[in-house]
């Protein structure tokens, strides 16, 4: 086939060019910063193991610590906090406590794996059961009600009754705006777009910073703290953005194609979102490059390649072996993106035996196999013009969305030592692959599906269920999608949260999975077109530090 001839997608340019990565600077990790970074962090240890402090004021500032991202340097403190606590819990009691603090406890508790009843807020409920509207008065109470029913598992009706009640009553009174200040409107209007527990915790904590600045009760020590710890993540995520720019620049994969977006920032971003914490640069490293490759590989599938070449480039990779490039049609494009992905996941292999020594290649092998596989399977639905059921096509699409691949990397990385019957397990798509790689499809189809359809794309979530639902437009279609995220929520926090297997480490990592792919895709595209929101986030996360004293 003559070149021209070719699908393209049309997308638009990268946004973000080495030379101006390259040109960014930061001084924040200085002797001096890192000096006072660590009198601050004694001085918050302090806070928290000090004797006199009461429960409300330690969850409290341990819910701050979260959401401006402090709390992994009092991982050890916070959890004997929140033990003590969970062990004089009555399981159908609140202890007296106001329904702000009984909300509080909970929520905290169940993010860090506690098991707690969701009966402990019948107390707040009539005897009708439906929630006493005498706790209406008490705002900041049905916010914290708010926030703490989506760490809901299944059949808690309990916690069901509670989001109800508690979405109804924050939307009147922001109707009713004299009730409240404008400092809480501000956090309850951000609370009904979308909960905490859905939020990508490094823009989340961004946009914390100021509001616990504007906060009345905020503490002058916690803030400092926050603001310059943001700052020096953030000068290490630009390092690593730096040194991955030189990667991105020496393949330039992309551009010598020609048809496929080049989004390297963008990759980086969904990085940030599975694991931000300093320590974790190197599973940074692997899921940028993946998702790098991910997106030209599937742009290969969905608009390059006919579905002759894509049996043969499949069955290539699902060999995993250098010969096969003689094998692969007379196409340079092909064999560079075929070089392109054994040269990346041999190399991780090799750097995982040489650091931890365990041979990975079986396992890189099969899951990138499977994923195109996956992208085989919907080429053969677009040349075929077959429209799936929508159950046949979430089967096949949470394999395609790579979710699976991303974890695989993230235990790789995270492990020490690295279990042969986990990695065997993660083949298998248990519930800590599955659920995220549904939560990742769903947002991608909501997202991305008006433009995919518009190149003539196969059919998305959304097409699948109008297709098979006699009658349905495409707002039911999307809203039924909605409702399906929310119900894999509940079961992410049954069946992640609640995990003993893996590490806190990785659990976290895969309810982040989720997060990034809603935080992605909360506005449309913002992988595919990132000149929009993604542009500012990317912006703001990686080169604009915030304003410290100048004394600091």
């Amino acid at each position: 086939m003559a070149e021209s001839e070719r699908r393209s997608g049309n997308y638009a340019p990268k946004v973000w060019t080495d030379e101006f990565i390259q040109s960014q600077t930061s001084v924040y990790l200085d002797q001096k910063y890192l000096e006072q970074a660590a009198k601050l962090k004694e001085s918050v240890r302090a806070m928290l193991e000090s004797s006199g402090t009461k429960p409300l004021e330690q969850l409290e500032l341990i819910d701050a610590l979260q959401r401006l991202g402090l709390s992994r340097h009092f991982t050890h403190e916070i959890n004997n906090i929140l033990a003590s606590m969970h062990v004089h819990i009555d399981k159908h009691q609140n202890n007296g406590n106001s329904l702000y603090e009984t909300a509080l406890l909970f929520r905290l508790l169940r993010q860090e794996g506690f098991q707690i009843s969701h009966e402990i807020f019948k107390s707040f409920m009539s005897e009708e059961g439906s929630f006493d509207v005498k706790v209406c008065g008490d705002i900041k109470g049905v916010l914290s009600l708010y926030e703490a029913s989506y760490l809901s598992m299944e059949d808690e009706d309990v916690l069901e009754k509670a989001k109800d009640f508690s979405i109804h009553h924050l939307k009147q009174a922001l109707r009713q705006q004299e009730i409240i200040d404008e400092k809480l409107g501000e956090q309850i209007s951000h609370a009904l777009e979308m909960p905490f527990h859905w939020r990508m915790q490094r823009l989340e904590s961004r946009w914390f910073i100021d509001v616990y600045e504007k906060t009345d009760n905020s503490n002058s020590i916690v803030l400092e703290f926050a603001k310059l710890d943001y700052n020096m993540v953030q000068a290490l995520h630009l390092d690593e953005l730096k040194q991955l720019s030189r990667w991105h620049e020496n393949i330039n994969l992309a551009e010598k194609l020609g048809f496929a977006r080049s989004r390297f920032a963008e990759a980086f971003l969904w990085a940030v979102g599975f694991s931000y914490e300093p320590e974790f640069a190197y599973l940074r490293k692997l899921s940028t490059k993946a998702v790098e490759l991910i997106t030209v590989i599937d742009d290969v599938y969905d608009a390059y390649a006919t579905l002759a070449e894509l049996e043969i480039l499949t069955d290539a990779i699902h060999r995993w072996d250098i010969n096969a490039i003689e094998e692969l049609p007379e196409n340079n494009n092909l064999k560079i993106c075929f070089l392109a992905l054994l040269n990346f996941g041999n190399e991780m292999v090799y750097e995982v035996l040489q650091e931890k020594g365990v041979n990975i290649l079986p396992y890189v092998q099969k899951h990138w196999g499977k994923l195109c596989k996956a992208y085989l399977v919907e080429a053969r639905w677009y040349h075929s013009g077959q429209k799936p059921w929508l159950n046949e096509y979430l089967e096949n699409a949470i394999v395609s969305i790579s979710g699976a691949l991303n974890m695989m990397q993230a235990y790789v990385s995270m492990a020490d030592p690295i279990k042969m019957e986990d990695l065997q397990l993660l083949l298998q798509y248990p519930a800590i692959n599955h659920h995220p790689s549904l939560i990742l499809r769903l947002a991608d189809d909501l997202g991305t599906s008006a433009d995919e359809m518009a190149r003539g794309d196969v059919p998305k979530s959304i097409q699948c269920y109008m297709n098979e639902t006699a009658g349905c437009c495409e707002e039911d279609a999307r809203k039924y999608m909605c409702e399906m995220i929310e119900a894999t929520w509940k079961k992410m926090n049954k069946d992640i949260l609640m995990d003993t297997q893996f590490s806190r480490d990785f659990i976290r990592t895969a309810m982040n999975a989720a997060r990034i792919a809603q935080c992605i895709y909360q506005y449309g595209d913002g992988h595919g077109c990132s000149d929009g929101i993604t542009k500012q986030r990317i912006s703001s996360l990686f080169f604009q530090p915030i304003p410290l004293p100048f004394n600091t």
